[in-house]
């Protein structure tokens, strides 16, 4: 792909959306906010391009100084490096690629991963985008029972909902009140007043400045561990009553157990190793099919993203319990308010002067060893951009 060609599909599709366009001002003694760009500003300027051969250990290191970089504040905060000629591991074909990194403050991963999917079209192209996801059966089945489901909410919660025969009173009782209230009151205590992580091996005990470099790390783990194996390593697994696990439970399980073995290989570095960890799990308050967008959906930034806490042993245990207790953990988190609970503390947090919500976010903030994310991304292989009707013109040639 010639590099004029795709930095002006990128520019047609991104660079003229909010933030894309903005840059952040960050005033001593005052909080952040956005302005415009310098009038001198081009998105060019945020684009670069590597002629050069790169493999994927190349591509690696790359990754690894940009994200130890901060982005510069005197421009939006978004860069896009394209490879001309990259080699992906185990092909000798060569093809372009691009690694675009932005602030949270624009998208996050769940969003962004989701604009960049509706851009593409399938590599096998006797196939649409809909079918590598899942076929028309499975989704009319899931759209069936998220309507069921969603139905069976608005009775619980609501006193009544509209049908095609009229008003429908749902009566509700004083018990499904409670129950809501005591689960939205849980969850404002549990993200305000839980008991910080205190500092160990895994947590850093010190601040860094604004513009100080991040260390950063890739692990590959094969082939052997790939998706699919993942997936039939999780429909084998059970943590008793033959409740099967997901590849989640498998994947944070196996960051726990990481992170046991380091505290075992480094025991007193940086404070005691507790019994237990506190983790901070990203969750997108606006889940559905990458694919298909309401007008709504398609605003950037990180407005619809929360956040809930799951604590897992970090002492060296047999792996079923560990599995066993991550897995009981999430499932308690199902259905859970949490993340939206978080969404909106931190909105009224952001709503309140700045002399107030210093000394809250001091109080609140830090109380957490690591943070996870987990962006599902496409599992086959897709082109981008692809030539939708209402978003581009042309092929990029």
């Amino acid at each position: 792909v010639a590099f004029a060609g795709f930095a002006e599909q990128f520019i047609r599709i991104y660079c003229g959306k909010g933030r894309f366009a903005q840059r952040l001002v960050q005033d001593d003694g005052d909080r952040p906010y956005w302005t415009q760009a310098a009038d001198d500003w081009k998105p060019m300027d945020n684009i670069s391009c590597i002629d050069e051969d790169i493999t994927h250990e190349g591509l690696e290191k790359m990754l690894g100084d940009m994200c130890s970089t901060p982005l510069p504040t005197d421009k939006p905060l978004w860069r896009v490096v394209f490879l001309q000629n990259y080699k992906p591991r185990d092909s000798d074909v060569i093809t372009s690629a691009f690694v675009w990194k932005y602030h949270h403050t624009i998208a996050d991963g769940f969003t962004a991963m989701r604009h960049v999917v509706s851009h593409c079209t399938p590599v096998d192209e006797t196939k649409t985008i809909e079918e590598l996801f899942s076929t028309s059966r499975d989704v009319s089945a899931r759209r069936e029972k998220v309507r069921i489901k969603r139905s069976r909410s608005c009775s619980e919660c609501n006193f009544g909902r509209f049908s095609s025969g009229g008003l429908l009173l749902r009566q509700v009782s004083l018990t499904s009140i409670g129950k809501l209230i005591s689960k939205f009151s849980n969850a404002v205590l549990k993200l305000v007043f839980l008991p910080k992580d205190p500092p160990n091996p895994c947590k850093p005990n010190y601040h860094l400045e604004k513009r100080s470099r991040r260390v950063c790390s890739f692990a590959g783990l094969g082939e052997e561990f790939s998706v699919k194996e993942i997936k039939k390593l999780a429909r084998q697994a059970s943590v008793g009553q033959s409740k099967k696990t997901t590849v989640n439970d498998i994947l944070i399980t196996a960051v726990f157990r990481t992170l046991a073995k380091y505290c075992e290989e480094n025991p007193g570095k940086g404070g005691q190793t507790p019994e237990k960890l506190t983790a901070g799990m990203w969750v997108a308050l606006n889940s559905g099919s990458p694919f298909e967008f309401a007008p709504t959906e398609s605003k950037w930034g990180n407005e619809k993203l929360g956040v809930c806490y799951l604590n897992a042993p970090v002492k060296t245990i047999p792996a079923e319990e560990q599995l066993g207790a991550v897995h009981r953990g999430i499932r308690e988190l199902i259905g859970s308010p949490e993340p939206y609970v978080a969404n909106r503390v931190l909105s009224f947090f952001g709503a309140l002067p700045h002399c107030i919500a210093k000394p809250w976010w001091d109080m609140t903030a830090d109380k957490v060893t690591i943070s996870l994310s987990n962006v599902p991304g496409p599992q086959a292989a897709l082109r981008w951009p692809v030539n939708r009707h209402e978003d581009l013109r042309e092929q990029v040639r």
